[in-house]
């Protein structure tokens, strides 16, 4: 982070913090875990956590879209299980029930999260209709200036000016800066052109930033000091346990080409290995997210070596019967270099120990060509050569 907005940080020129739904997205939509959790440290505190009513409806929206996936997909799963008759006709009515119970209502708990997320977290919601200035947004869509692009279709970009209108208006009534975090492109160049909304790009990289006092930087580079000088709390082997537990946060997207239809694919996998990137001991590849009178969260960056096995269902469209005939199963694997990162919980009160390791969700690019079933890939039964 530039050492200006460091220094406005200290200076108390920025006092509030918040965040576009493009972090949102890239934290997994996480409310209950990871760096989105972190937030709640400011609760009560002199820092704002404020979130545009504009974003606010847009990460609803996200949240209750992913709910409708996840039940159509748990419906689909069922569908699945009564085609194969993999469970009994009393289960399989069981499942049923048990189903339409637990996923009535799925939009309006989706949406419910977000409000329980920003009580816990205190966050203020600023409304558009208190803050944001209808005119300059108009004057700045007909002049295309930022969030707007100078030319071609623009409507898209109207509820980003609204919100962040909305922040400006915020920040001249509370005669502070606003330090957001974003993703996107349009936020960026906002931020470059306004006195009032600082824009950044990593949201743990401006949580540690938000630990104003010089003393919240500490755990970093003494945890950093004493893994270059034999890491004596097993840092590194720590972090490979919680990596191997929690493997369902590596993710992959699979790329398949075949020749055949792929049905599905299923993954496996295991971490064989972590490296962490913390070459000296400077501190610096480390973030300091929170830090209280005897505990410290630092975030810890590294490379994973993660074994992949991925299942894949084949099928191919018969012409004549016109339909698709199941063709079997391919079983592949990859070793693969994923990158990842850690949410470190320490006890500093006497020394450092190791509380709790939070491996954060990551997602890495697998792709297979020209997969066939595994039958195809057999070798020939020569029993039939033998002995002419």
């Amino acid at each position: 982070m530039d050492q200006k907005i460091h220094d406005q940080i200290l200076a108390g020129d920025i006092t509030a913090l918040t965040i576009d739904t493009s972090v949102f997205e890239k934290n997994g939509l996480a409310l209950e875990g990871g760096l989105l959790a972190q937030l709640a440290q400011f609760r009560g505190s002199d820092i704002a956590v404020v979130i545009p009513n504009t974003v606010a409806n847009e990460v609803k929206r996200h949240l209750a879209r992913n709910a409708a996936d996840a039940t159509k997909a748990l419906r689909s799963a069922l569908q699945t299980v009564v085609r194969h008759k993999a469970v009994t006709t009393a289960h399989q009515e069981q499942l049923e029930v048990l189903i339409g119970e637990a996923t009535q209502n799925d939009d309006e708990r989706a949406r419910r999260r977000f409000d329980e997320w920003a009580e816990r977290v205190g966050i203020v919601v600023i409304d558009e209709a208190d803050y944001a200035s209808i005119g300059e947004v108009m004057r700045r869509y007909e002049h295309g200036d930022p969030p707007f692009a100078p030319t071609g279709d623009k409507k898209h970009e109207f509820p980003d000016a609204v919100a962040l209108s909305s922040l400006e208006g915020w920040a001249r009534a509370s005669d502070t800066r606003i330090l957001a975090v974003a993703q996107d492109n349009d936020w960026q160049r906002y931020g470059a052109q306004s006195d009032r909304v600082v824009v950044v790009e990593d949201l743990a990289d401006a949580l540690s930033a938000m630990q104003r006092l010089s003393a919240a930087a500490d755990p970093s580079v003494r945890l950093a000091a004493q893994f270059a000088t034999g890491d004596v709390i097993g840092l590194r082997a720590a972090i490979l346990k919680a990596a191997q537990d929690q493997v369902d946060q590596f993710s992959f997207d699979v790329e398949a080409d075949s020749q055949f239809y792929v049905e599905d694919y299923d993954v496996h996998a295991s971490v064989e290995d972590v490296t962490l990137d913390i070459p000296d001991q400077s501190g610096d590849t480390l973030d300091t997210v929170s830090h209280s009178e005897g505990e410290a969260v630092i975030r810890v960056c590294g490379t994973a070596t993660v074994s992949a096995s991925v299942t894949f269902s084949l099928q191919k469209w018969d012409g004549i019967d016109r339909e698709y005939m199941d063709m079997g199963s391919a079983e592949l694997s990859e070793t693969a270099k994923v990158e990842f990162a850690a949410l470190v919980t320490l006890h500093t009160s006497d020394g450092f120990t190791i509380d709790d390791i939070e491996i954060l969700p990551t997602t890495h690019d697998l792709s297979f060509n020209d997969i066939e079933p595994d039958w195809m890939n057999e070798p020939e039964n020569d029993d039939a050569h033998e002995e002419q």
